[in-house]
């Protein structure tokens, strides 16, 4: 009986997350927010996710960035303020932590990619027997 309601209150935590990426929150609000103490919030989540609160907080805000990235409408700092981080040098951190490459490298990439599928269709509308 324990484990669900300690996995209610993490699923509670993770949503909370999920809205509120944007901004900065603290361990005191989301713990609070869980009916939980900070200590027992902190254990909690690392045993049921994995990952430590905050790791989580900065995982949810680089797949957000990456939606923005694939966009291409907005550059890096843009983006960075866009998804709550408050220095451009501790996001390219972050996200290189988690994707392995820069932002800024990540969007290169993505903008290649693209304009070579458009680059095969073309030349598949034009050259029905040309294969990949």
């Amino acid at each position: 009986m324990q484990i669900g309601i300690k996995n209610s209150n993490i699923e509670k935590a993770l949503q909370f997350i999920r809205k509120n990426f944007v901004r900065q929150i603290t361990l005191d609000e989301i713990s609070r927010e869980c009916g939980m103490s900070k200590y027992h919030f902190a254990r909690t989540f690392k045993s049921v996710t994995g990952i430590t609160f905050r790791k989580y907080h900065n995982k949810t805000r680089v797949e957000a960035s990456k939606i923005l990235l694939k966009k291409q409408e907005l550059n890096i700092t843009e983006i960075c303020y866009a998804v709550g981080f408050n220095d451009v040098s501790y996001f390219s951190r972050v996200f290189r932590k988690f994707e392995g490459i820069s932002p800024a490298l990540y969007k290169k990439k993505i903008a290649d990619s693209s304009h070579a599928q458009d680059y095969l269709k073309t030349k598949k509308q034009y050259y029905p027997f040309f294969e990949q």
